[in-house]
């Protein structure tokens, strides 16, 4: 067989691979209640197919000069066609009756129609065991041979080729990854596949098997159009759930004909909460699983690049508009089907706009299944509220609760010392108690492993708290009242920081006092993992990250609620006054009497700073964002503040923050000396949106037309560039030179044609 051949027939099987996966599927073998031989023969075609995958890649990136291959290979051309054999002989088999026409009937209907007798079903998974193991064992075995030929090939291509080709080859094949890198990094920066890791580590065997099985969700898997809303209370385990339907019925089965992309908002993570993000990746998913690359995202991108090379980011519109084209150049009998899941909706900000696209693509795209989850907000529902839903009710969640719990008290060790009665006891005790919440539980099993004695257990369950609003009411009533500043501190950084915090940081900001200028060695905390046993089952430490969040999104709820105002109100918060404290710690932290030196001048001295002051690189980047956010509210201290770090002047301390700002942290790189030459307050402030700030600066005197920032523009440029209207306005009603060029040679008015939506630490 010619290796276009065997390129062509791995192709081909790939394809039915996919086909007999939907096929298998839709006569409901993916479920745990279907026959044993139903669901053996789905796992080992899926598998076959991964491997195929694997072998496709092989033969692609093999010479075409397959004269002298090894005998490894030549026998995969063997395997080839006795997985033509039977791959097709299923899919003829399985193809006799429209399964699709008939899937009203419901799964079982669709299961007993099931053409294949058991004794020949296990004969096929046979089959497919030895050919399973005879391509696994040859791309193994090929593997030393094959980087040996390949390296021969490279050889003898240098040696015939000119060399200057070849290095235009080497630079065209990078620069390709390159741009294709650079542009899915200018869709979207979201770590989605990390909160997907997250979510399924909570997963308990065992749990989540009523909802894979429930009429719902078998609709939903059996259809190519579809749409199933699950929503529930908060802490009801919503996003775990979310993990358990992706990893059991639909990640594995992603093929070239059945596409998945997914994402997760996370209150914890602001990136994570903008529309933009979500749409942004699901297309970054959608593109790299399409057959070839969606030119119109290049042409999208190419729009948004400046001819100096600065790419300004997409719109939601225009991330919309992206995504619905490849959706809809999806569409038709040989593309397969789309599976788009969304988790957690209620914690997206803006989100009507997402809601509205997420309903249209139901209803206008016709090979996308979607699948959400939120809490049952009342905007969220009106525009679901005529599609397929399921309730996250105690009904459904008690046995998952009930097996948590039964886990719990096995493997963890304050459990095990308890007798077998007190045990179950305890397990009857939070079932009964937790009204559909896994947060609840969590709370009380963590409280409960504390206490040392058998009669504080009992005493404890006879009052369980009620709901999780007196669950946290507790946890914060019994900190110790020397830890509780330190405490509330704590709270406010992690629920209103712009990204998660590691464990040094939260521990440095527990024990900052606003308005010093030098830090005392003795206020630290000896161990930083102080402050997570402070905060109790609040907080939640990632020990494989080093971050510290709070545990749960019903945490922020509670800290901002009236029951807190109430109850606890010392921890009570509110948002603009608690971004005025966390702005007013970062510049605190800035103005430090150990940065009046100036910016580092080397960098391992910058190296050394983000070593001895590790809440540097967040006030850096972050004091801003803060502040933008607090300053509307004429806090005189804050504004005073900002107003010590932006001086007129330019203070070191200013100019540090710029170093520390624009440097580059993972190369430890200061910045060179024109960039600090160029920095001015009033450049930064109008870049920043600090409007209070620049009116300041201006009614100060300063140059309104000084250059500053990277590329050399005015204060007008910064502002245009970041699309702060009325800080434009500002700037021309006090005399602003709208012509001022920068060293691209471009005005302001140049820069109108590109419009910045996505907030970036980083200014021009």
């Amino acid at each position: 067989m010619d290796p276009l051949s065997l390129t062509a027939s791995i192709a081909g099987l790939v394809q039915i691979s996919g086909f007999v996966i939907s096929r298998c599927y839709d006569y409901g073998c993916a479920v745990s209640s279907a026959p044993t031989e139903q669901r053996e023969l789905l796992t080992e075609i899926t598998t076959l197919s991964g491997l195929l995958l694997g072998l496709q890649s092989r033969v692609n990136g093999t010479s075409s000069d397959t004269s002298d291959r090894t005998p490894r290979m030549a026998g995969m051309h063997d395997v080839v066609r006795e997985c033509q054999v039977i791959l097709r002989g299923i899919a003829d088999k399985l193809d006799i009756r429209n399964v699709g026409e008939e899937r009203k009937l419901g799964i079982g209907i669709n299961r007993a129609l099931w053409p294949l007798k058991r004794k020949e079903t296990m004969e096929l998974v046979a089959k497919l065991e030895r050919q399973k193991a005879t391509l696994t064992m040859a791309l193994s075995t090929d593997t030393l041979s094959y980087v040996e030929e390949t390296m021969a090939h490279v050889k003898g291509i240098q040696l015939t080729l000119d060399a200057s080709k070849l290095e235009e080859e080497k630079a065209r094949r990078y620069g390709t990854v390159e741009r294709k890198r650079a542009t899915l990094k200018w869709l979207s920066e979201a770590n989605y596949q990390n909160k997907h890791t997250r979510a399924s580590s909570q997963q308990m065997p065992g749990t989540g098997a009523w909802l894979v099985e429930s009429k719902e969700m078998m609709a939903w898997l059996r259809e190519p159009k579809a749409f199933l809303w699950l929503y529930g209370i908060p802490g009801s385990g919503k996003t775990v759930l979310t993990s358990h339907i992706l990893n059991e019925c639909i990640l594995p089965f992603r093929s070239l004909t059945n596409m998945i992309a997914y994402f997760y908002c996370d209150f914890r993570d602001a990136n994570s909460q903008r529309p933009e993000s979500v749409l942004g990746a699901l297309l970054c998913q959608l593109s790299l699983q399409l057959k070839s690359w969606p030119s119109i995202i290049d042409e999208s991108m190419k729009r948004h690049t400046a001819e100096d090379g600065r790419t300004n980011v997409p719109t939601y519109a225009e991330l919309e508009s992206l995504l619905m084209q490849v959706l809809n150049s999806t569409e038709g009998p040989d593309n397969g089907r789309i599976t788009l899941v969304v988790d957690a909706l209620d914690e997206c900000n803006g989100r009507e706009k997402l809601l509205q696209m997420l309903s249209s693509i139901h209803e206008t795209v016709n090979n996308v299944r979607v699948f959400v989850t939120s809490r049952r907000e009342p905007d969220i529902q009106q525009i679901f509220n005529d599609f397929p839903q399921v309730c996250l009710q105690e009904s459904v969640v008690d046995n998952d609760v009930r097996t948590y719990v039964g886990h719990t008290m096995k493997t963890n060790a304050a459990f095990r010392k308890l007798s077998d009665s007190l045990r179950e006891f305890v397990a009857k005790s939070l079932v009964l108690g937790c009204n559909g919440m896994f947060r609840w539980v969590q709370c009380q099993v963590q409280e409960l492993s504390t206490l040392r004695t058998d009669k504080a257990v009992r005493q404890a369950l006879k009052s369980l708290p009620r709901d999780l609003d007196e669950t946290y009411e507790r946890i914060l009533s019994r900190i110790n009242h020397n830890d509780a500043v330190m405490a509330k501190r704590a709270l406010t950084w992690l629920a209103y920081a712009a990204r998660p915090l590691l464990l040094e940081e939260l521990a440095e900001a527990a024990v900052l006092e606003q308005g010093t200028r030098e830090l005392d060695p003795e206020v630290r905390l000896r161990d930083p993992l102080d402050i997570v046993e402070v905060c109790g089952s609040l907080v939640l430490h990632r020990d494989t990250t080093g971050e510290v969040v709070l545990a749960h999104h019903s945490v922020k709820d509670f800290l901002r609620s009236k029951s807190a105002q109430t109850r606890v109100e010392f921890y009570h918060m509110q948002d603009i006054s608690s971004n005025a404290e966390v702005a007013k710690s970062c510049l605190t932290y800035l103005l430090l009497q150990d940065f009046a030196t100036g910016p580092a001048i080397s960098g391992k001295e910058l190296q050394q700073r983000y070593i001895n002051y590790p809440l540097l690189d967040y006030s850096a980047r972050h004091w801003c964002h803060h502040a933008v956010l607090a300053l509307s509210d004429d806090d005189k201290e804050l504004h005073s503040l900002a107003m010590d770090l932006m001086d007129p002047k330019g203070t070191p301390n200013f100019f540090a923050w710029i170093q520390e700002l624009l440097s580059d942290r993972r190369a430890l790189r200061p910045i060179s000396g024109k960039h600090t030459t160029w920095a001015t307050p009033l450049y930064f402030a109008s870049s920043f949106g600090l409007i209070d700030v620049v009116k300041s600066l201006l009614e100060a005197g300063v140059n309104i037309n000084e250059r500053g920032g990277s590329f050399g523009g005015t204060a007008l440029h910064a502002a245009v560039w970041r699309n702060h209207p009325e800080i434009v306005q500002l700037l021309m009603e006090a005399g602003a030179d709208h012509t001022v060029k920068d060293v691209n040679l471009a005005t302001a008015h140049d820069l109108t044609r590109f419009k910045r939506t996505r907030s970036n630490p980083y200014a021009r």
